[in-house]
C-alpha cells in the first residue's frame, strides 16, 4: 500500500517537474516606466545565465511596445537574470526554471538628493585572532515622489573605514534583488565612494574590512560621513564594547547592542573593544582567503560574508532552484526504494548528519504545491502505513533541505568570488556523493 502511495505521488510530482523543460527556451516580457507608466522602447535588454558564473548569453531590444523577448536553448535549464540598463542604471528581473516571462520595471533617474537618506548604519564587529574583523551596514532609503531613481556620479555614497584597516569586499544589494560585489574609487586616506544607482526603495551598501586586535583590545574612530538617522554597534556577547553617546540596546543572536539616534556627518564615533569570542563556523569559513581591495584583485577578503545578525539567505535560494526539481526527484526515488517496514525507514530518517536549522524548518512550511500534493496522496493509506510514509518522507525532506542548504551557501561563495575554482569543484563534487548515497539508501 505504501509503495502504491508513493508511485501515485510521483505520478503527481513529475507533471510539475517536467513542466519547465517542456516550455523551456523562450522568455519574454515588457519594459514599464514605473515613474511615468508609459512602456520604454528601443533599450537593449540582456540575458545573464547564474549557472555560468553571470554569462551573458544574448541580448535583445525592446520594441515600441517595450516588448522583448529570448530563444536560447539554456532558457529553462538553470536560473536567470535578465538585466535593462536605462539612464544610466540597471534593472534585474530573475527567471527561474519554469518561468517564462520576465517584466523590468525602471525609472526615470530624476530624484534629487533630499529624497535620499541613510536610514541606518550598522557596525558589527567579530575578532579572529590578532584581526577584529568587521562588517558596516549602510541602510540607504529613496522615497522620491513620485518614484525615480536617484543617480548622480559626481555625487556618489561616499564612506570612510577605520585607520590601520584594510578594505574588504564591497556588495550593493538593491530593493527586492540580490548583493552584487561593487568596485570603489579612492577619494583620499581610508575614505572610498560607490557610484551605484539608488532606486526608489531601499537600497544595502555592505562593506568589510578588518584591522589589528592585538592584546585583544582596540580603539576605533569611524567617523560618520553621511547623516543617519540610527547608528548600532554590535559585538559578541561576552566581549567589552563602550561607545561615548551609545545607549545600551540589550542582546540579539549572542550580541551586544549599543545604539545611538540622529547622528550628524561629520560626528567622530569612538569605540573601544576588548576580549575574546570564538567565530562561529560559517563566519569562519567565510573569512578564509585573506583580503582584497574592494573584490578588485579577484581574492577573498577576511570576513567579507560575516553574517553575525539574522542571515538573509532565505532571499536567494532561487540562485541554485535549476537543481531543486532533480533533488525532488531523487528524493522521491530514495523513497520507492526502501522496503515497506517501519524500521528501515525510521533508520534512514535518522541518519540525518545534524538537526534541522531554523531557515529549514520555515521552508517546510511553506512547501510547494507538489509537495503538499505528495502529502496528500500518502494519507489515503491506512493509519499505521500513513504513518510511516510521513516518516520516511520527513526524513529524505530533511536530508534534502540540508543539501539545499549547503548549496546554496556554495553557490553564493562562489557567485561572490569567495572560494577558489578549485574548492567550489571539491565541495560540489563532495555534496553530489552524499546525493548519491542517499539515493542508494
Amino acid at each position: 500500500m505504501m509503495r502504491t502511495a508513493l508511485r501515485l505521488a510521483l505520478g503527481m510530482l513529475l507533471p510539475a517537474v517536467l513542466a519547465a523543460p517542456a516550455a523551456a527556451g523562450t522568455i519574454r516580457g515588457h519594459i514599464r516606466n514605473g515613474t511615468t507608466g508609459k512602456p520604454v522602447p528601443r533599450t537593449e535588454v540582456v540575458l545573464i545565465s547564474l549557472v555560468s558564473g553571470m554569462e551573458q548569453l544574448t541580448s535583445a531590444q525592446s520594441d515600441a511596445e517595450g516588448a522583448f523577448s529570448f530563444d536560447r536553448p539554456e532558457i529553462g535549464q538553470g536560473p536567470m537574470l535578465v538585466r535593462a540598463t536605462y539612464e544610466g542604471a540597471s534593472y534585474f528581473q530573475m527567471a527561474p526554471p519554469g518561468r517564462d516571462t520576465a517584466d523590468i520595471e525602471v525609472f526615470e533617474a530624476t530624484a534629487p538628493a533630499t529624497a535620499v537618506r541613510l536610514a541606518s548604519r550598522t557596525l558589527i564587529f567579530q575578532p579572529n585572532g590578532s584581526r577584529l574583523m568587521a562588517v558596516e551596514d549602510y541602510l540607504l532609503r529613496n522615497s522620491a515622489q513620485p518614484s525615480a531613481t536617484y543617480y548622480n556620479p559626481k555625487r556618489a555614497f561616499e564612506f570612510e573605514i577605520p585607520a590601520g584597516a584594510k578594505l574588504g569586499q564591497v556588495t550593493a544589494t538593491p530593493p527586492g534583488g540580490m548583493p552584487l560585489p561593487q568596485g570603489t574609487t579612492e577619494k583620499g586616506k581610508n575614505r572610498y565612494a560607490i557610484d551605484y544607482p539608488l532606486k526608489p526603495g531601499e537600497t544595502t551598501f555592505r562593506v568589510a574590512y578588518d584591522l589589528p586586535y592585538e592584546g585583544n583590545q582596540a580603539a576605533i574612530r569611524a567617523p560618520s560621513v553621511v547623516s543617519a538617522d540610527r547608528v548600532l554597534l554590535a559585538a559578541p556577547a561576552g566581549m567589552k564594547i563602550e561607545a561615548e553617546g551609545f545607549a545600551p540596546g540589550g542582546t540579539e543572536q549572542g550580541y551586544l547592542l549599543l545604539g545611538r539616534e540622529n547622528v550628524l556627518a561629520g560626528t567622530p564615533l569612538a569605540i573601544t573593544l576588548s576580549g575574546t569570542a570564538p567565530v562561529p563556523t560559517e563566519q569562519a569559513d567565510a573569512a578564509q582567503g585573506g583580503s582584497n581591495q574592494g573584490g578588485r584583485d579577484g581574492s577573498a577578503p577576511a570576513g567579507e560574508n560575516l553574517q553575525v545578525m539574522a542571515p538573509r539567505l532565505a532571499s536567494f535560494q532561487w540562485i541554485v532552484l535549476g537543481g531543486m526539481g532533480v533533488l525532488f526527484l531523487l528524493g522521491f526515488i530514495y523513497l520507492m526504494r526502501q522496503p515497506a517496514t517501519a524500521a528501515p525507514p525510521v533508520a534512514a530518517a535518522s541518519a540525518i548528519p545534524a538537526p534541522p536549522s531554523g531557515r529549514a524548518k520555515k521552508q517546510r512550511a511553506g512547501q510547494p504545491a507538489s509537495q503538499q500534493f505528495t502529502a496528500a496522496a500518502a494519507q489515503t493509506a491506512a493509519p499505521a502505513s500513513s504513518a510511516v510514509l510521513e516518516e520516511v518522507e520527513r526524513g529524505a525532506q530533511l536530508n534534502l533541505e540540508e543539501l539545499k542548504d549547503k548549496l546554496f551557501r556554495l553557490e553564493l561563495r562562489h557567485q561572490a568570488g569567495t572560494i577558489s575554482d578549485e574548492e567550489y569543484a571539491s565541495e560540489r563534487g563532495r555534496l553530489q556523493a552524499v546525493l548519491r548515497d542517499l539515493v542508494r539508501g
